[in-house]
């Protein structure tokens, strides 16, 4: 990034800016020439028969879940505990998500993604033309207070410039998940023929 300064009276200056607090998530991968790429050969019966479930919870497992869980309860006790919070607000009726219950939200996520329907609460609505099993789920309500509350990091902990922090344990979880299932080779790309722009 350059950062310049301009005045009438003075010559543009430029300086480069290192963008030092942004961390480098690629620091701990050292390609290894020698080691064999592409899939991990321990899991590759396992992927063979498996299911877009199994595929999900090959990065999405307990240790992922666990951290979601355990810093999303604690993000919503700090919001209850907030000064100023209404006695009619929706976070006043909170209690702890649980693993089942974060299953059901990722369900529920992904079904929005596949079923699109014109408006956000049209997936609650009891109608003929809109009804879903959702509901039978978990309500609207609740659903929107766990979107409200979901969080993957510690503000309590948060460094003062690290744009990044907020989602930094969940990537670094998955990033090693990642490298457990794949390596790669040594040159990739990514590129808009790759990843379609809406």
């Amino acid at each position: 990034m350059v950062d310049c300064d301009s005045n009438a009276d003075d010559d543009v200056e430029s300086e480069w800016n290192d963008n030092s607090d942004i961390p480098n998530i690629n620091s701990n991968i050292i390609f290894n020439p020698h080691d064999s790429t592409g899939i991990n050969t321990d899991i590759i019966d396992t992927i063979n028969s498996a299911s877009p479930f199994d595929f999900f919870t090959l990065f999405f497992d307990d240790e992922v879940v666990n951290l979601i869980v355990m810093e999303t309860n604690k993000y919503a006790h700090d919001k209850l505990n907030t000064p100023g919070t209404r006695n009619h607000s929706r976070i006043n009726k909170w209690t702890d998500i649980n693993k089942d219950e974060l299953h059901e939200f990722f369900r529920i996520i992904m079904w929005m993604g596949l079923v699109k329907i014109p408006s956000f609460s049209h997936y609650w609505k009891t109608s003929v033309l809109y009804k879903s099993e959702i509901p039978f789920y978990m309500s609207r309500n609740r659903f929107e207070l766990i979107l409200s509350v979901i969080y993957v990091s510690d503000n309590n902990n948060a460094p003062g410039q690290n744009r990044f922090y907020k989602i930094q344990p969940l990537v670094d979880i998955l990033v090693d998940k990642f490298n457990t299932v794949l390596i790669p080779e040594k040159n990739v790309c990514i590129d808009e023929s790759i990843i379609l722009i809406n």
